[in-house]
């Protein structure tokens, strides 16, 4: 895999290619929701602009709930941007700073570019009745020959699976959370589109996980694995998936190598 991928804490994820960063869902809090607050050393280099937030050319959002985006520290980092007159792509389902050209495809798409980066993104519905309304996108991720998909929160269908297989004959991975793992319409919509590897994400460091989260994964992992013949990997916070790139050594002390396979017996 040419990509080079790094798991920022519940559902960030950061994408870098051929000189493209693009930075997902990794400016967050969480605490109030049963996940975890960004860790220090990453808000730190936020703050400053650097390790991976030096490479972020694209700043995308699958929605602006507060353990996906924290409103302010986004701020802090786009006028620090501003003060040293960079330029970043920005991305979010209603939100105030998107400056993406975005081309309508119909049928709740749309597409744009940032780099060599395309994003194919989908209106889809936020998992939870009192969320139902809130804006939610899911995206496809495109990187040169390689695709990927964020879910983010939510409740994936067949038709989710039809809608970006328009545009892809193949992913090489699908970020999830547990909700997508369970769910019958989540598991019909990743046997149809028939990732290479599916990947748990968004989930919370063990001191802050207050739901017990990380019980209910490993039970919803071991029936996933049974059912659906897929064997999930449960990402390590702050780490590179698989590999990191030499470019990136310097900001290796976030962490090692990234997916842990989670035993299914």
């Amino acid at each position: 895999m040419e990509t080079i991928i790094f798991h920022a804490g519940n559902a960030g994820l950061f994408f870098y290619r051929d000189g493209t960063g693009i930075l997902i869902d990794g400016i967050y809090d969480g605490g109030e929701v049963g996940m975890s607050p960004m860790p220090e050393q990453w808000k730190n280099d936020m703050l400053q602009g650097r390790g991976l937030f030096e490479r972020t050319d694209g700043l995308l959002f699958t929605h602006l709930h507060p353990d996906h985006y924290n409103k302010e520290l986004t701020e802090q980092y786009l006028t620090e941007l501003k003060m040293q007159e960079k330029n970043i792509s920005c991305y979010g389902p209603g939100w105030e700073h998107n400056n993406v050209a975005v081309e309508a495809l119909g049928d709740g798409m749309s597409r744009f570019r940032i780099g060599i980066a395309e994003i194919i993104t989908r209106r889809t519905i936020h998992d939870g009745e009192i969320w139902r309304k809130d804006l939610h996108d899911s995206f496809l991720i495109k990187m040169g020959d390689e695709c990927f998909l964020i879910a983010g929160d939510a409740e994936l269908f067949e038709s989710d699976a039809d809608a970006f297989l328009r545009y892809t004959d193949k992913v090489q991975i699908a970020f999830v959370n547990l909700y997508q793992l369970n769910g019958k319409t989540g598991q019909d919509c990743l046997a149809k589109i028939q990732p290479q590897r599916v990947m748990l994400y968004h989930l919370p460091y063990e001191e802050d996980d207050s739901y017990h989260y990380l019980q209910l994964s490993r039970q919803i992992v071991r029936r996933f694995t049974r059912t659906c013949n897929m064997q999930p990997e449960a990402m390590e916070h702050m780490s590179w998936v698989d590999h990191h790139d030499i470019t990136f050594r310097s900001y290796a002390a976030h962490g090692s190598a990234a997916a842990m396979r989670v035993h299914s017996k």
